[in-house]
């Protein structure tokens, strides 16, 4: 059991762990299913990247956008957009989910404002 949320939602608990499991992919690597296989991995993949970081999104004043961009680099680079305000820019970035109260942290230390955490 992962998280618990789908014994929990239908009234159960767990007592015992009987056998500790894992999922493994195991494909022949001359299969005529390549593209499919190869498919099915990224989708895995992305999955398990998916519950090792979060969506960070933050306003920034322009003048502090460089240090901002230290603290949230993203996998490869993060995004922005300009706001009305043109001293402003929004910031999204994926930041490490067990670095996020550290990131917070330092953004709010900068300056940052409407700091919000997408899971």
């Amino acid at each position: 059991v992962d998280s618990g949320d789908t014994m929990r939602a239908a009234g159960l608990q767990e007592i015992a762990e009987i056998l500790p499991s894992q999922a493994v992919l195991i494909s022949n690597p001359r299969s005529k299913w390549q593209k499919e296989i190869d498919k099915i991995q990224r989708r895995v993949q992305g999955i398990i990247d998916a519950g090792k970081y979060v969506m960070v999104e933050y306003n920034m004043k322009r003048s502090n956008l460089s240090k901002a961009v230290e603290i949230t680099q993203g996998k490869s680079s993060p995004t922005l957009a300009p706001l009305e305000n043109e001293e402003w820019l929004v910031v999204k970035a994926l930041v490490a989910r067990s670095e996020t109260n550290a990131v917070l942290d330092k953004l709010q230390a900068l300056g940052g404002e409407a700091i919000l955490i997408h899971d």
